[in-house]
């Protein structure tokens, strides 16, 4: 397990600002992972690319359907000067799959604009690991995860990179056979 600790409630002004990893309905392992940056929300899932949406616009999507939400938000220091865009980035992937994870364009924006050592993380853990190896805080904050909360924490559930390839293959898979009914 992966525990969160000093989660705070959302607050929509974190997210104008700043860089933040979402970890969407962290309640179901793997989790799904988008990236916001200054306000404009990226996602890699098995359907597509998502690039330069509203991200305040995503949040009221989730709001509807009461989707559970953990933001980490990286220190500004961190991310204060984009190198490299995340509309770049998130450009050069098609869809999730076997050579790419919803992981591997948050990866590739954090080896651009804080540290190539990045490249080197499998699954979302990896990345939390990082992050402090390198000093990096965050805070973290949520939506819609009250009743899951312990003392303001929330454990997530360990996985494999290979656990992220099955459920993707796995989704895939659905996608197809909902295509041929």
């Amino acid at each position: 397990m992966y525990t969160f600790k000093n989660i705070q409630g959302f607050k929509k002004n974190n997210l104008e600002h700043s860089v933040c990893i979402i970890l969407i309905n962290p309640l179901c392992t793997p989790v799904h992972l988008a990236l916001s940056v200054k306000g404009r929300y990226y996602e890699l899932n098995v359907k597509g690319v998502k690039i330069n949406h509203s991200v305040l616009e995503k949040i009221q999507t989730f709001n509807r359907t009461l989707m559970p939400l953990l933001f980490i938000e990286l220190d500004e220091a961190c991310c204060k000067e984009i190198k490299t865009s995340a509309d770049f980035i998130f450009n050069s992937f098609v869809t999730a799959g076997k050579e790419a994870t919803c992981l591997q364009p948050l990866l590739n924006f954090l080896a651009e604009n804080v540290s190539k050592d990045f490249c080197e993380c499998k699954v979302v853990f990896d990345v939390l690991e990082k992050l402090m190896q390198k000093k990096v805080s965050f805070k973290t904050y949520h939506l819609h995860l009250d009743s899951h909360l312990q003392m303001n924490s929330f454990s997530l559930p360990m996985y494999s990179h290979k656990e992220v390839e099955q459920y993707i293959l796995k989704l895939k898979n659905e996608k197809q056979g909902n295509l041929h009914a």
